[in-house]
């Protein structure tokens, strides 16, 4: 797909259905198409967190928070991942 939204949607479903792999890559070509959508980095880091890439992950939020640093849902999966990783003071 050539649309950005479309290619968003279409890695969501990926992911849903256990291809992360071609998930993460549609959601990196909505990401170079549309390098502003929050949606775009957050489900991505969504992704990376789903296989363990927390560095990744975190780069993905960091990205989202850059754009749109009050979005209180990447603000708490954020802190909800550095809390899994047992960094719960980082995550205040």
């Amino acid at each position: 797909p050539q649309d950005a939204w479309l290619m968003y949607f279409c890695a969501s479903c990926r992911c849903a259905l256990g291809d992360m792999k071609g998930g993460k890559e549609l959601f990196e070509r909505a990401i170079r198409t549309r390098p502003a959508e929050v949606a775009f980095h957050h489900d991505l880091a969504m992704a990376h967190v789903k296989e363990g890439d927390f560095d990744r992950a975190h780069a993905c939020f960091d990205r989202a928070l850059a754009i749109r640093p009050d979005d209180q849902t990447v603000i708490c999966n954020k802190a909800e991942t550095l809390i899994t990783q047992g960094q719960a003071d980082q995550a205040i």
